[in-house]
């Protein structure tokens, strides 16, 4: 019952993982087409995107709160986001190293939250693996780009980012369309 009732909350909310997508689309062609030198201009495109996609998940967390359902993982992973995005935004300080640890931080925290919550849904096969592509992708280049740190230069690193998300964008958003068009029929039929 509590999964179905999930369930539906998240397709009743397909807008914001279509929201979503939109910040992860515009900011990763931004990151992949700019041809800018200019770092912290790049960072902070990346820091805009972690801040929107932090926001859409506070706003979200604060729903499931007043529905009585487990806020505190969306409510973690949006404020990492929050954090993270600003402190990109606002960095000037910061090495590019930081940088991407923070952006490592939020992909990994926010992939594995995201994972666990699907998981627990029982959506349609592709709409949850649409939705653990995405996941898995964050959970692979968070450990990538803590292990390369700067093993190779900034510009292809920024790019590498930017193509994920692009790539990110675009899972949200057919997954957003799936549950958009299919109301409840994309819940999994329940084990009996």
């Amino acid at each position: 019952m509590i999964r179905q009732r999930a369930a539906t909350d998240l397709k009743q909310a397909w807008w914001s993982l279509g929201l979503r997508g939109t910040a992860a689309l515009v900011s990763g062609l931004i990151l992949v087409l700019w041809l800018s030198r200019d770092t912290d201009l790049l960072f902070g495109v990346f820091g805009a995107y972690m801040l929107a996609d932090g926001l859409i998940e506070l706003w979200l967390a604060a729903g499931q709160g007043r529905r009585r359902e487990r806020w505190w993982q969306t409510a973690i992973s949006g404020g990492l986001g929050v954090l993270f995005g600003l402190s990109n935004m606002l960095g000037r300080g910061l090495s590019p190293g930081d940088r991407v640890y923070m952006i490592s931080a939020r992909m990994a925290a926010g992939s594995v939250s995201g994972i666990m919550t699907i998981r627990a849904l029982q959506l349609d096969r592709l709409t949850e693996r649409l939705l653990l592509a995405g996941g898995s992708g964050g959970i692979c280049l968070a450990v990538l780009l803590m292990v390369m740190r700067f093993e190779i230069r900034v510009a292809p690193l920024v790019r590498l980012i930017g193509g994920f998300t692009l790539l990110l964008g675009l899972l949200l958003w057919l997954a957003a369309l799936r549950l958009r068009g299919l109301g409840g029929s994309t819940l999994a039929a329940a084990p009996r």
